[in-house]
């Protein structure tokens, strides 16, 4: 069980059982339940930045895609409050606003190495457009796993 759980039913039985005695039932400290009740009675710390991100990720059309480091400088510079990227980004996991779009990683098609024919043998010069195309293709990724680039002889 939580410790704010335990907390939350020594709060509720408050009037009908001694404090003490509960505390040291669910093998919790006393001083630890008053700074609960302390904890309860003031703001929360999260809910002011907690509004900042939504206003930024309702402000523009491409806000959405901020992450916690841009929503960070965002704040900084429309209010003047300097919070940690850590705590935004823990507030933004909190509440599912994370950013949508994830940066690229770089993708491996597999160790072997292809030699293919030199069939241009650098005669790069074509009489029309559309003669000879080349590419550096070795493999497409897809969703189940690189598709290999078989050499079908074209140029």
């Amino acid at each position: 069980m939580r410790t704010s759980a335990k907390y939350q039913v020594i709060q509720k039985y408050a009037s009908k059982y001694p404090i003490i005695r509960m505390c040291v039932f669910f093998g919790v400290s006393r001083s630890g339940y008053y700074s609960f009740l302390k904890r309860r009675i003031q703001p929360n710390r999260e809910s002011a930045l907690l509004g900042r991100i939504q206003e930024c990720r309702g402000s523009g059309r491409y806000m959405n895609t901020y992450g916690c480091h841009r929503v960070q400088i965002w704040i900084k510079r429309q209010y003047g409050e300097y919070y940690n990227y850590k705590t935004v980004w823990r507030v933004m996991h909190k509440y599912g606003l994370l950013s949508k779009i994830r940066r690229k990683r770089f993708f491996h098609c597999g160790e072997q190495i292809r030699t293919y024919p030199n069939l241009l043998n650098r005669n790069f010069h074509a009489d029309k457009p559309n003669q000879k195309w080349v590419t550096d293709i070795s493999c497409i990724p897809t969703s189940q796993g690189p598709l290999p680039f078989h050499h079908s002889g074209f140029v």
